[in-house]
């Protein structure tokens, strides 16, 4: 991370408080790096990231509480027994990477939850943001104790990631050639001990070919799933991040329309009240009072 700061601090583009912000986040990593252990990863936290982060796809939330009130310690308490709970959150445009999306964070948040002596574990989140494209929420704490709901609900994510749609069944597929072929490589075996005719070896090996071609259909099968569901996940990545970027859109020209609208009430308002007012007798008194009921349309 230091490296990579000093990559930006070589950039002379990087200027102002942007610049004396990443010279500070360096200088304290400089100064920490070789005095602070690696936080554990907790499921717990990460469960509470995810939630917050979520709530700020979802709802457009920027701060640490969450829309339905809770602090970021009842928070992780919904998942785990936990203390000396710090969080920070970062609402930024969008980035390619979650590695950049931490250096960013290192750089915008405070140092002290991020350099903190007493926290044991931590986590990271990030989503998409309603308004702001993107959302990092990053956890520490002290101590943490899951609970067996926490637990169970981490073991069943675990089971749903390993099962990708259409994987299924080569999967069992798989299992079942696989013990075909060990049954019938080992019948090879045996004739060939045995001393049995070639055709029979013939037989054996025409079997144990067809499974093997048999596995390598199913294994296709199972590429070709992950290739999908891959492509879908990004599909839906790229989607979220457009619709993001669309409400934001809207939201800004649902500002400007209201600051029109309401130049516009004035001007009527100004109009109405300068018609009401005397236009003078002579003639220039009549064509100055013309020219500035033109000048209000």
């Amino acid at each position: 991370m230091v490296a990579q700061l000093d990559e930006l601090l070589a950039d002379d583009n990087l200027k102002g408080e942007n610049r004396y912000l990443v010279f500070k986040a360096r200088r304290a990593l400089h100064k920490q790096r070789s005095g602070l252990k690696p936080l554990d990863f907790s499921d717990s936290l990460f469960l509470a990231a995810s939630e917050h982060c979520n709530d700020g796809t979802n709802n457009g939330i920027v701060g640490d509480v969450g829309s339905d009130g809770l602090f970021p310690s009842e928070r992780v308490q919904k998942y785990a027994k936990s203390m000396g709970v710090e969080e920070q959150v970062d609402a930024a445009p969008l980035l390619d990477s979650v590695d950049k999306a931490v250096q960013r964070a290192v750089v915008n948040m405070d140092l002290t939850q991020i350099f903190n002596p007493h926290a044991k574990f931590g986590a990271i989140a990030t989503c998409a943001h309603k308004t702001q494209g993107g959302f990092l929420v990053s956890v520490t704490a002290e101590s943490v104790v899951p609970s067996k709901a926490t637990l169970q609900k981490v073991e069943d994510l675990i089971k749903q990631a390993k099962v990708i749609v259409g994987t299924e069944g080569p999967e069992r597929a798989l299992i079942q050639l696989s013990e075909d072929l060990a049954f019938w490589s080992g019948k090879q075996r045996s004739a060939i001990q045995a001393g049995e005719g070639q055709d029979k070896l013939d037989e054996y090996n025409w079997r144990i070919d067809s499974i093997v071609a048999l596995m390598r259909v199913e294994r296709q099968k199972i590429e070709d799933a992950k290739r999908n569901a891959m492509r879908k996940q990004m599909q839906a990545e790229a989607k979220a991040i457009k619709i993001a970027q669309i409400e934001k859109k809207i939201k800004l020209e649902q500002a400007v329309q209201k600051q029109a609208e309401d130049i516009l009430a004035r001007l009527e308002r100004g109009l109405d009240r300068y018609i009401r007012q005397p236009s003078g007798n002579s003639e220039q008194a009549l064509n100055l009072y013309t020219d500035n009921i033109r000048a209000f349309v």
